[in-house]
């Protein structure tokens, strides 16, 4: 089915099971094994005219592509898109605050959100998620465009920000 659409899919193996557990939709996950036992596989390598990047706990994956949208998903040690050798000719960072904060090493969104744009040529936009605040959109030399949070009557936040980089 997603061949008819024109995604290619194709994946690599993993020895280490891992494990999320949430004790509600609303909590921080619980990993098992801890990410720092968790042995790193060699790194996939993809290329495309658009590759959606994400973090991943076993390894890393190494792009090269005309416009990838990179989701770290991680604030502990969030790499620089740019860091394994991957490459884009646009690319727009999805995140939330805190892995902005951490990604650019400074508290202030708005402050990280320049530094990042500021010391790269790559990075073009910068999407942060705010939870209830909705979204704020960084672009060099340009004023942030905040976009409201959509009304929701039930919430259920796993996977959530996995949607919203597709």
């Amino acid at each position: 089915m997603l061949t008819a659409l024109g995604v290619h899919v194709s994946s690599t193996p993993s020895d280490t099971a891992i494990m999320f557990a949430y004790f509600h939709p609303l909590s921080q996950p619980h990993i098992e094994p801890i990410p720092e036992a968790i042995s790193q596989q060699p790194p996939i390598h993809v290329s495309g005219d658009v590759v959606l990047r994400f973090g991943f706990l076993e390894g890393s994956a190494i792009v090269h592509a005309e416009r990838v949208i990179y989701d770290p998903q991680t604030a502990i040690r969030p790499q620089a898109f740019g860091a394994n050798g991957s490459t884009a000719k646009q690319l727009a960072l999805v995140m939330n605050e805190l892995e902005l904060c951490r990604y650019a090493g400074c508290a202030d969104i708005t402050a990280a959100a320049a530094t990042v744009l500021s010391s790269s040529e790559q990075e073009t936009v910068i999407v942060v998620k705010r939870g209830v605040r909705g979204v704020a959109v960084y672009e060099r030399n340009v004023e942030p465009t905040i976009v409201p949070p959509y009304y929701s009557s039930r919430v259920f936040k796993i996977g959530t920000g996995d949607v919203f980089s597709c």
